[in-house]
This record gives structure tokens, C-alpha cells and sequence, in this order.
């Protein structure tokens, strides 16, 4: 191992993200005199800096991107029955309608495509 390089750990990618990765490193590397950048000092560079940009807003797109119904309903489901309720509390009801409205909403903006909210997603930072 040389002296400057970290120990690694593995990670998968999506095809697409792998070919985007291997379109920007081409990018980099063409006319590079100074060295050449691999895949991976490419995609740890931007894991870190990326890190250090996360705010509110892109982690609510991220929840919305990855956002599943299912495992909602059954997170919130889990929250009740912990609390020994047998009802949703106002503003649980609220939360959930409006993220079925606005899938509703999404999903007839983009066509056939499956919709992911936005803003309000899963189950918020408070109870998670």
C-alpha cells in the first residue's frame, strides 16, 4: 500500500451512477499532466464533500426519493401500538394525508412514473 492512501472500504453503485462516475473521471483525467484520479479517489472525493453539504432541504429530497408507502404506514403503525393507542393523533392523520396528496399530486405531474413526495416524508426526525 502506498504511504498516502487510506484503508478502503467497499461500496456498491448503481450502473448509472457507475457510468457517471467513469464519465467524470474521464473528464478529469483528459489532459491531466499531474497524475491520473481512479474511480475510487473520485468517488470518495465526492462521498466527503457531499457530507459536508447535507442540510435540511437535500435530506428531505433524499427521504422523498427513497420514500416507500409501506414501510411508512407500518413505522407509524409500530409508533401507535408502542404508545398503546388505537388511533392515529391528529397530527399523525394530517402527516399521512398529506403525503398521500402530494404523491397524488407528483405522480400526475410525471405521468406513469412512480411518484415520491416531497418535503414531508416518512416518519419525521423527531420519531425516527
Amino acid at each position: 500500500m502506498k504511504e498516502h492512501q487510506k484503508p478502503l472500504a467497499k461500496i456498491a453503485v448503481s450502473i448509472e451512477a457507475d457510468a457517471a462516475m467513469t464519465q467524470a473521471m474521464e473528464q478529469i483525467n483528459t489532459g491531466n499532466l499531474g497524475g491520473k484520479v481512479t474511480k475510487v479517489d473520485l468517488a470518495s472525493w465526492l462521498i466527503l464533500r457531499s457530507a459536508s453539504l447535507l442540510n435540511d432541504t437535500l435530506i428531505d429530497e433524499i427521504r422523498a426519493e427513497h420514500f416507500n408507502q409501506v414501510i411508512y404506514l407500518d413505522n407509524l403503525l409500530k409508533a401507535a401500538k408502542r404508545s398503546g393507542r388505537k388511533v392515529l393523533s391528529p397530527e399523525e392523520l394530517e402527516r399521512f394525508q398529506a403525503i398521500m396528496r402530494r404523491k397524488d399530486q407528483i405522480k400526475k405531474k410525471r405521468g406513469d412514473r412512480e411518484a415520491k413526495p416531497a418535503g414531508e416524508v416518512g416518519l419525521d426526525r423527531a420519531t425516527t
